[in-house]
């Protein structure tokens, strides 16, 4: 896969493309019991989804959720280790010349996560917490499940 700038799509303000990266609630029931298992991928892209959220309304409330993601993004991000070579680019800026990196052209090997999200579509969880939460939203801290 060659990144892209993206420019064109996934605003931090368009809610609705955003909302297309989610299929169904992202479990899926395995095994003989049939245990509701949530993918490591969708919890990655809700947790991009939460800190676009948190960035744009800075609602209160928000600054706990968004730190869960932070950090679970960074694990993940270390637990994959991508050592695709990036390109560095230099600026100029007022101080001097900087050097950065967009990741905007480099290739890297992945997996393809259209079989992921096709599985998800064919096979959603029906024992996931969510059929039975009345606010249809996922829970992170012990505060928020003793609201249930």
């Amino acid at each position: 896969m060659q990144l892209d700038s993206a420019e064109d799509h996934f605003s931090l303000l368009d809610d609705d493309e955003w909302g297309t990266q989610l299929p169904a609630d992202g479990f899926t029931d395995l095994g003989p019991s049939q245990r509701p298992f949530l993918l490591a991928m969708i919890h990655q892209m809700h947790c991009l989804d939460v800190i676009r959220v948190g960035f744009v309304t800075n609602r209160t409330g928000s600054a706990q959720h968004i730190t869960h993601c932070l950090r679970y993004l960074r694990q993940t991000i270390l637990c994959k280790a991508d050592t695709t070579l990036e390109e560095t680019m230099f600026e100029y800026m007022g101080d001097g010349w900087h050097a950065g990196a967009s990741g905007v052209g480099m290739i890297h090997r992945c997996r393809d996560w259209t079989a992921v999200w096709k599985y998800l579509r064919e096979y959603p969880s029906k024992n996931s917490i969510l059929n039975s939460n009345p606010t249809g939203r996922w829970l992170h801290s012990k505060e928020e499940k003793g609201t249930l």
